[in-house]
């Protein structure tokens, strides 16, 4: 009867185990191996050598409290080193998040399950080298539990901070972590306002000597549904000592100062809804030579168009950075000249380029300078993505000139873009060999800006037909292989896709292969 109490206690703690920690989970099913390999080991030797006379304990007769200590000193969980459970727990800890200060997760959930778990854990501080707290509004007991996980952790520490509701001063988080700003590795911040706090610039400016990854946001960066209509902060963040960065993630309106210093360990930089002049970008990016991924994306208000980022004086020279393959770059109402005309990128694979600069009459197109820029980088370029406003038919062709690589290209068409998705359709016709290697295609249009459906339909139903039989240059070539199929991919806008199913030579091609899409027009 008592077995099966037992029994049914352990199947209990399984299932709760379970639905609370999975890590903590499969920790006890290879505890409850161990303890059945222990005791048949148990077993064997008190076989072989029967020191212990166990039939003179009875169990319904025995003292309570002598079967109580000779179950605790015979319980293998005991004999496991400390240095076995320490790694055990680690895999306790949620491996795409930092983890909460949460009592039905790990780590305070390993302190709660017996005197053993609870000592192992607190003499774990990796167990408590990182912490998130993400709430709506803060508590005196935030700072608290803090302080204690700040004691109990050493080496390298990571914090995640966010207060969802607007105003929430985070500033008593950031007092308790500056003193160990040596100490930090991957650092998320969000501010209340679009302002960084003073005593965290001189935390990192101080010796943030262990930093890797550094992202820095505000209240409207986690709720986009709010504008930020703040004033423009000056303010600048030193990392001229952290020489182990290697993601900076920048929300809010913020420069980066480098000093003399290069970041040779850089590889991914992103500013989000910033209004940073375009020459600051240009600055960044000559301080870390070895970057593979950059974005931004401008915040404009109407009062500031065409005011900021026009001119990039003081920096004539050319930046070349054969590392940086992806350049994702959202201008905003701002010119794209300054900034391409400063940039040379060989290595480059994706390219995405958004603009709403509204053109006056009279005013020169500003696309012409993306041509440049792939014409001067001469990379293989794969992946070209297109968005905004002014860009015409000869910028269009100058583009896809310079990247005869070129296998996925998308070109969206805005309320005031001079082209429609009708004319860049004949511009990808076979006949004009150009990007002959195109495996993906997207035109998104603007409704009552774009050709008749049944014009735009026979326009696609041509580039299509052009590109899935594409004659070989090769002389030589057997007649049954002198045709070649690139195009697997058209996605258009939605109420086309009927259309060209309709037609049989389109229809042919979805049977061997070809894929087509439907999206809603941009507007």
């Amino acid at each position: 009867m008592k077995r099966r109490e037992r029994e049914m206690k352990y199947v209990v703690m399984y299932l709760l185990v379970k639905s609370l920690c999975p890590g903590l989970w499969i920790f006890m099913v290879l505890i409850r191996t161990l303890e059945n390999i222990c005791s048949l080991f148990t077993a064997r030797r008190d076989s072989d050598n029967p020191t212990i006379d166990n039939a003179q304990v009875d169990e319904e007769g025995a003292d309570s409290g002598s079967q109580i200590i000779v179950g605790v000193a015979n319980t293998p969980i005991l004999h496991i080193p400390p240095e076995i459970l320490s790694m055990i727990f680690m895999l306790c800890l949620p491996h795409h998040s930092l983890p909460r200060p949460n009592r039905l997760e790990a780590p305070l959930l390993l302190c709660q399950i017996c005197w053993l778990f609870s000592k192992v854990a607190l003499s774990t501080p990796t167990l408590w080298a990182s912490i998130s707290i993400q709430r709506a509004v803060p508590r005196k007991e935030f700072c608290m539990t803090l302080k204690e996980w700040i004691a109990r952790s050493s080496g390298c520490l990571s914090f995640s901070l966010t207060y969802r509701k607007k105003r929430s001063n985070i500033k008593r988080l950031v007092h308790l972590l500056a003193p160990h700003s040596h100490r930090w590795k991957d650092v998320t911040i969000a501010f209340p306002f679009n302002v960084v706090s003073d005593e965290f610039e001189e935390a990192i400016a101080c010796g943030a000597c262990t930093l890797e990854r550094l992202t820095i946001e505000s209240i409207c960066s986690v709720r986009p549904y709010e504008r930020r209509y703040d004033d423009f902060d000056d303010s600048c963040l030193d990392l001229s000592m952290a020489h182990r960065l290697t993601e900076i993630n920048i929300n809010v309106d913020l420069e980066l100062d480098f000093g003399n210093a290069v970041l040779p360990k850089v590889e991914k930089m992103s500013f989000s809804d910033v209004r940073i002049p375009l020459k600051h970008f240009i600055h960044c990016l000559g301080h870390c030579p070895a970057i593979e991924s950059f974005s931004f994306n401008i915040l404009m208000d109407g009062s500031d168009i065409g005011t900021l980022g026009d001119s990039i004086g003081g920096y004539k020279d050319i930046t070349t950075l054969p590392s940086l393959r992806h350049l994702v770059a959202d201008f905003g109402h701002r010119r794209m000249g300054p900034f391409c005309d400063r940039l040379c990128l060989p290595g480059l694979g994706t390219l995405d380029v958004t603009s709403k600069h509204h053109l006056r009459p009279g005013a020169v197109c500003d696309w012409p300078h993306v041509a440049e820029l792939l014409k001067r980088s001469r990379a293989k370029l794969e992946r070209l993505s297109l968005y905004g406003n002014g860009i015409g038919e000869d910028a269009l062709i100058g583009c896809l000139q310079h990247t005869p690589r070129l296998n996925n290209f998308t070109y969206v068409q805005t309320l005031t873009s001079r082209m429609p998705v009708d004319v860049v359709a004949r511009v990808l016709t076979a006949a004009n060999r150009i990007c002959m290697e195109l495996d993906s295609i997207t035109l998104v249009g603007w409704p009552g800006w774009v050709a008749p459906t049944t014009t735009l339909a026979s326009l696609l139903v041509e580039m299509i037909s052009s590109r899935c039989n594409i004659q070989q240059s090769t002389a030589d070539a057997d007649k049954e292989h002198q045709y070649r199929r690139c195009l697997r991919r058209v996605t258009i806008q939605n109420e086309l896709v009927a259309k060209l199913l309709n037609q049989p030579e389109i229809a042919k091609y979805v049977g061997e292969g070809l894929e087509i899409h439907g999206v809603p027009c941009t507007g």
